[in-house]
């Protein structure tokens, strides 16, 4: 699998060049991390070159038997009496596949290799100087092959077979299930297997054969957990260098969950924590104020804990109850915005610490089914999306007669949310009736007007005057559930007003009034502010184990770097978020959005399919409106369509036209002018000025602006936008509105003046890793490069003369200056530099 996956092409490309260089490789990762997947595409890579590959692999079982691993993989050795003799025999043999022309050697599992091959390896690379590739495990005790291989071979440097990108384990995912896939069940997946693509393949196939993955309604889903004893197979040879000691510490920090790294120096010794750490199997995070480490990757928590005999648990389980976590040694610092690699653990942190607490919040509630405890409990069940019966049966069960009317007034709105966000409008009024005081009426007015945005339903809707004689809870929401209609409404700075100096009385009331900060800060274009607010938002909710909140906030920081155009940002954060699981019941519409987010910046990177995959994901949600720019899954495959689209252009401006008469401004506008970039239409872009005109936030005015400029196709009026757009800070608008006015310099037959810009739009843009790559495929269709013409660009750029790059492809020398002749021609440049620098920018940014 991983040998034919373009995603582990770069290290691939990696290894092979420092072969080419003649350096030798140490390839480093865990089984199952596809290294020897990488070998294989190392060995196609190289043979494309001209140069032959011998292959060569470790087998445990023979390591014994010496030669054995030569012998197997073809080596003709001859029988000699003395081993002296037969060692020389190999080292002859081994020479002679090595040296007919170019060669290389690669071997895998070269910590399983008998002594004797690494000494025949060692004596043939010493006489023939070819590179070397070999592959073992992390680590060091059982490296003694290794070492002398290392050792010997130089030079040589070290290269880690890393485990799977979140976004290239959702892509993987879709390809082995063949369809959309829940993002919580893609979540839970990546973060069990760690990333390790065997075990990936392998928690899928588990899953579907034992029906914990299952289709419903064109969905894979999961059902439960992941973990069968099918898996059992797939993790123990993850265990098999580790010796007692080694597996008893690994027992205990899989029953006591992902903890503090003093309290696992406590519970462990020090040489068994470090054999573990060797091995790769922990990973050690920084989050909020201390150190957390956990069992890597989290199956092998699982295998242990389920697999693992009871009484190697109820030790480890003495030993934790003996060791009780500390306070933290230093102050608050919080996590990183991205934990690059540690979203597994965080991800199973969070899991762990949900259903705990979902298992003690029932056991209250069960011992006394009181409002407070039923209150609890519905948050915790609204926390984990639990399903429809376990909240009918709390709100059945609940004592809601003669207890204090603010307790029942905190059960009711809790599950009144519940009821609402599941569309149990019948559910809802019984739950209304059941409180007859008056001054908690503001409260559920609250939460209606809240689920009603959440829902896509028409703004504003619903009396959301403060009483001054009611609870200040319910003053409180109302002045937020205010907020967010002005937010969605696209006033932006009345929700800033309304939520200045403000400090509601509940923690669910501030999560909600921070994210309609954010959100209102973007539409004032106040951006960076808004990122800052949200990445300590972000900080917060990981400390507190709060997935929902971690997406929500995600999700308006997303926006915001969108805008400024930082979108290798985007795609790191929407997939650190995604990879978090649960995911509440009412945090669906930021998932939705995260996904359209994460896709139409994978677009605008040139990573066309997996933004389609996300899409396929997007639209497996459900056919619903959200209150927000990217939170309807029907529109996306629209929104990530390359280039002009007629009908893609039609299928986003209904939407803006449906959202207008709702009053979804921020939603209308981001639709609208998707619309008018894939079909400019000048009368579609006068009815957003006209919309946006209504607003006091500028972003809509900026926004409308750019869309009657790209609906004129008038490199002028394009002219006049961009710097202004640049000033705002809307990079995206501003880099893709100078490649629109490039595209009208070209139709107008000005070609030099179009070649000037694209060169200044993207030295001066300060494109970073290709991340609007994407905005370039309009101007590239434009120039038409034939196949043949872009082939000898790329050559031109890497410094070939006609004469190299006539030898190389078989052509005559005067057939490439042609070529190189139309291609400058066609680009306008007129000169070999100039058709360079093409090459080695937008060109290069061929949709993958």
């Amino acid at each position: 699998m991983v040998a034919e996956d373009p995603r582990r092409t770069e290290i691939a490309d990696q290894i092979t060049a420092y072969l080419r260089a003649g350096t030798s490789v140490h390839l480093v990762g865990l089984r199952s991390s596809g290294r020897s997947g990488l070998l294989q595409r190392v060995g196609e890579l190289l043979s494309d070159d001209g140069v032959s590959a011998a292959h060569i692999r470790g087998i445990k079982a023979l390591q014994d038997r010496p030669l054995a691993a030569l012998a197997v993989a073809g080596t003709k050795i001859s029988p000699a009496p003395h081993q002296l003799q037969l060692m020389a025999s190999a080292v002859t043999a081994l020479e002679c596949q090595l040296s007919a022309g170019s060669s290389a050697l690669l071997v895998d599992d070269a910590d399983d290799l008998d002594t004797m091959t690494v000494g025949a390896i060692i004596a043939a690379q010493t006489r023939l100087r070819m590179p070397v590739v070999f592959s073992s495990r992390p680590q060091a005790r059982h490296d003694n092959n290794v070492d002398m291989l290392t050792a010997a071979i130089q030079p040589t440097v070290r290269v880690t077979s890393p485990p799977l990108r979140f976004d290239e384990v959702h892509q993987l995912v879709h390809e082995l299930l063949g369809g959309p896939v829940a993002p919580t069940a893609v979540a839970m997946i990546a973060t069990v297997s760690g990333g390790l693509p065997g075990l990936v393949r392998a928690v899928v196939d588990a899953g579907r054969r034992s029906n914990h993955l299952v289709l419903r309604d064109g969905l894979w889903v999961a059902r439960g957990d992941l973990w069968t004893p099918a898996l059992i197979a797939a993790v123990e040879p993850l265990l098999s260098d580790l010796d007692e000691a080694a597996l008893d510490t690994l027992t205990t920090l899989a029953v006591g969950g992902s903890m503090s790294l003093d309290r696992a120096r406590r519970v462990s010794s020090p040489q068994a924590l470090a054999a573990l750490d060797e091995a790769g199997l922990l990973q050690i995070l920084p989050v909020a104020e201390q150190d957390v480490v956990g069992v890597f990757p989290p199956l092998i928590g699982e295998f242990v804990t389920r697999a693992r005999s009871a009484a190697h648990r109820v030790v480890a389980a003495e030993r934790l109850s003996a060791t009780p976590e500390k306070p933290p040694a230093r102050p608050s610092g919080g996590s990183p915005l991205g934990l690059p690699g540690g979203e597994p653990i965080l991800s199973h942190r969070l899991a762990q610490h949900w259903a705990a607490r979902l298992a003690r919040r029932r056991c209250r509630w069960e011992a006394d089914p009181s409002p407070v405890n039923g209150a609890t409990l519905v948050e915790a069940l609204v926390a984990t999306d639990a399903r429809p019966y376990e909240f009918d049966a709390v709100v059945a069960s609940t004592r809601t007669t003669h207890t204090e009317p603010g307790a029942v007034a905190g059960f009711v709105a809790v599950a009144l949310l519940a009821a609402l966000i599941r569309g149990e409008r019948a559910t809802a009024a019984d739950l209304l009736a059941t409180n007859h005081d008056p001054q908690f009426d503001g409260l559920f007015r609250a939460v209606e007007q809240h689920v009603r945005i959440l829902t896509g339903q028409a703004l504003p809707g619903g009396d959301l005057t403060e009483d001054v004689v009611a609870h200040q809870v319910s003053r409180d929401a109302l002045r937020v559930a205010r907020a967010e209609t002005l937010m969605a409404g696209g006033d932006g700075r009345g929700a800033l007003a309304l939520l200045d100096g403000f400090s509601p009385a509940t923690a669910r009331l501030q999560q909600l009034a921070e994210v309609v900060g954010e959100l209102a800060l973007i539409e004032e274009c106040r951006l960076d502010e808004a990122i800052g607010r949200a990445r300590a938002a972000i900080d917060r909710a990981r400390r507190d184990h709060d997935a929902g909140a971690v997406q929500a906030h995600a999700y308006a920081a997303a926006v915001a770097l969108t805008l400024l155009g930082r979108l290798v940002e985007v795609v790191q954060l929407t997939s650190s978020a995604l990879a978090l699981a649960p995911i509440p019941l009412d945090g669906k519409h930021y998932q939705t959005g995260l996904l359209t987010l994460g896709a139409q910046a994978a677009i605008l990177e040139g990573q066309v399919d997996y933004a389609r995959s996300l899409a396929r994901q997007a639209e497996g949600l459900g056919d619903h409106d959200g209150p927000l720019p990217g939170m309807d899954p029907g529109l996306l495959g629209a929104a990530i369509t390359v280039g002009e689209s007629f009908e893609a252009a039609t299928e986003l401006w209904k939407a803006t036209e449906r959202r207008l008469a709702a009053g979804y401004l921020p939603a209308a506008m981001a639709s609208g002018v998707a619309s008018i970039e894939r079909h400019p239409d000048r009368d579609r872009a006068e009815m957003l000025a006209e919309a946006a005109a209504g607003s006091a936030s500028p972003l809509f005015g900026y926004m409308a602006d750019y869309a009657v400029a790209i609906s004129s196709e008038d490199p002028a009026c394009l002219a006049e936008i961009v710097p202004r757009l640049t000033r705002a800070g809307l990079r995206v608008y501003a880099v893709h509105g100078a490649v629109a006015e490039a595209v009208g310099l070209r139709r107008t037959g000005r070609r030099a003046e179009a070649a000037a810009l694209t060169h200044a739009v993207w030295t001066q843009a300060g494109l970073r890793g290709r991340d609007l790559c994407g905005l370039y495929t309009a101007y590239d269709r434009e120039v038409n490069l034939s196949a043949r013409e872009r082939q000898i660009a790329v050559l031109v750029a890497r410094g070939l003369s006609p004469l190299d790059i006539a030898s190389r492809m078989v052509l005559s020398v005067r057939t490439v200056e042609n070529h190189i002749l139309h291609a400058c021609h066609k680009i306008g440049v007129d000169n070999r530099e100039g058709l360079a620098w093409a090459a080695c920018s937008w060109l290069t940014c061929t949709p993958r």
